[in-house]
């Protein structure tokens, strides 16, 4: 990446092009997950509490569903 021979272990991303402010609640309510409500448990567990989290608060948004069903991780989701 930036730093030679140094690089990332797996990233999170939209796999289609979504809404800035879905992104960023969906941003905050992971990193929320994983630093204080799920701090220890692994990646997969946290996305999947973020996910949750946005379905019961907003359950009959589309565009709320789209984001949470497009956000996909390329890396082993036990990592800490």
């Amino acid at each position: 990446m930036l730093i030679q021979d140094k690089g990332t272990i797996g990233y999170i991303a939209s796999v289609t092009k979504a809404d800035m402010t879905w992104l960023d609640k969906y941003a905050t309510l992971l990193y929320k997950n994983i630093g204080q409500l799920n701090y220890g448990n692994t990646i997969g567990v946290c996305m999947q509490n973020t996910i949750d989290s946005l379905y019961r608060t907003y359950p009959e948004l589309f565009s709320a569903k789209s984001v949470c069903l497009e956000m996909t991780c390329t890396a082993t989701l036990l990592l800490r």
